[in-house]
């Protein structure tokens, strides 16, 4: 029960942060670079050919799913580069970069999740591009956090709900 209850809050947690980045990118619309756009777009098709070849699906299966939708790819893509810019931007404005303590803390954290030994953790995050995406996952969390406790939350008539 606990488990589902922590699924649950860690979901509103994410439906919440990805509303409030969507916002924060429809009010301040940021240009995005084409070779920026074009390298997340190769990272986003890579982790999906990735996931679908770990579920048994052929080179072929793949590339009609990418060709498929290669639109939400550019729309993902763009959306992506956008929001971390904007991020990037609040957390140098508000000093919301996140500290060594803050990335010690974090991969504590991590470990008794997952069971792992922090020792190999630190190991895995010692190696530059990994230290670096935990690091923005924390700038992006200590941002949205402040964003929320700024936020003034209306409640939506049931009847105006399109969600």
């Amino acid at each position: 029960r606990k488990d589902l209850e922590e699924a649950e809050q860690e979901n509103i947690k994410s439906g919440l942060k990805d509303k409030i980045l969507k916002a924060l990118v429809a009010e301040n619309p940021v240009e995005v670079p084409r070779s920026l756009h074009q390298r997340q777009k190769e990272l986003l098709i890579d982790d999906v050919k990735k996931r679908m070849h770990q579920q048994g699906l052929s080179e072929m299966d793949f590339e009609e799913y990418k060709t498929k939708w290669d639109q939400d790819f550019n729309d993902s893509a763009t959306f992506i580069v956008q929001s971390s810019f904007l991020v990037d931007a609040i957390a140098d404005k508000l000093s919301l970069r996140p500290s060594h303590q803050d990335l010690h803390a974090k991969i504590n954290e991590i470990a008794k999740q997952t069971g792992l030994e922090e020792a190999r953790l630190n190991e895995y995050y010692h190696k530059p591009e990994n230290q670096s995406r935990l690091s923005f996952q924390l700038m992006e969390e200590k941002v949205v956090s402040h964003l929320i406790d700024k936020a003034i939350i209306r409640e939506v008539p049931k009847n105006a709900r399109t969600e």
